[in-house]
């Protein structure tokens, strides 16, 4: 357009008339311009241009944070415990080394171990955090873990002696509380019988002193023990004089001995008599 305009001024100057001003359009505000520079370039087609890749975690100095996932996981085992139960947190890094460990438990306590174990003093939920910082002084990344601490358990049975007689039935039981259930319970009554119900009964056949232990445990390890004695006092036979074992000799048995030493007595005079002349 431009140099049809610069030959028509060219064919007017040799005509001897001045030439008309020439001037570009300027471009439309309300619309997209048709007009382009000599020197624009030209669109550009395809896709837009990709963005420029994120800077990968460890990058930055300590301090630094990025928007890239955490090649950083930790673990808890259990999970859900009771109060002085050991918990044994793992890390797992997809990066490589070496490390430095900051383990904060969320109780107030730290570590630097790789695999620490902890034991939680008070009940409660507490969120354990984990910092990994790699070579250079830069954080490899973070993570964090849930653990849940129920109070200790807690078993009450009869603390009582117990005292009854040979064959007599005794009611053993014993009451739980806290703890993380279900349950279970083992029952040793001193003369090697054992129960696994949480309330038993058992008969003594023999005369003794015994010791009653129940074991009661909970599904995260948790452990009580409980013993009661039980005495099963020698019983004494009715009709006699005394016990069979508690000293005394039966009158019957007095009785039979006297015999027999009269007996012997008896033969041995007439043995030794003088034959008359």
């Amino acid at each position: 357009m431009l140099v049809g305009a610069a030959v028509v001024a060219v064919v007017l100057g040799l005509a001897g008339l001045a030439p008309l001003p020439v001037s570009a359009p300027s471009p439309s505000v309300s619309g997209p311009s048709t007009w382009e520079s000599p020197s624009a370039a030209p669109p550009r087609a395809g896709p837009p241009l990709d963005p420029p890749p994120a800077a990968a975690v460890g990058d930055g100095p300590r301090g630094e944070t990025s928007d890239v996932a955490s090649p950083v996981t930790v673990s808890a085992t259990p999970s859900s415990t009771e109060q002085l139960l050991p918990v044994a947190f793992a890390a797992h890094i997809s990066a490589s080394g070496p490390f430095v460990y900051v383990w904060d438990f969320g109780d107030g306590t730290t570590s630097a171990d790789a695999a620490p174990a902890h034991s939680y003093i008070s009940p409660g939920t507490f969120t354990t955090v984990l910092h990994v910082i790699g070579p250079n002084d830069t954080i490899v990344g973070s993570a964090t873990v849930s653990v849940v601490v129920a109070p200790i358990l807690i078993a009450v049975g009869p603390n009582l002696p117990l005292e009854g007689s040979v064959g007599q039935t005794f009611h053993f039981s014993i009451d739980v509380y806290q703890g993380v259930p279900p349950y279970t319970f083992f029952w040793e009554f001193g003369d090697l019988n054992t129960s696994h119900v949480q309330n038993a009964t058992h008969a003594y056949r023999l005369p003794g002193s015994y010791t009653a232990t129940v074991w009661v445990n909970d599904s995260v390890g948790g452990q009580n023990i409980q013993t009661v004695s039980v005495v099963i006092p020698r019983s004494t036979p009715s009709g006699s004089g005394g016990s069979p074992s508690g000293g005394s000799i039966p009158y019957a048995w007095i009785g039979a001995g006297v015999a027999i030493v009269a007996l012997v007595t008896g033969a041995g005079l007439w043995l030794t008599r003088e034959p008359k002349p």
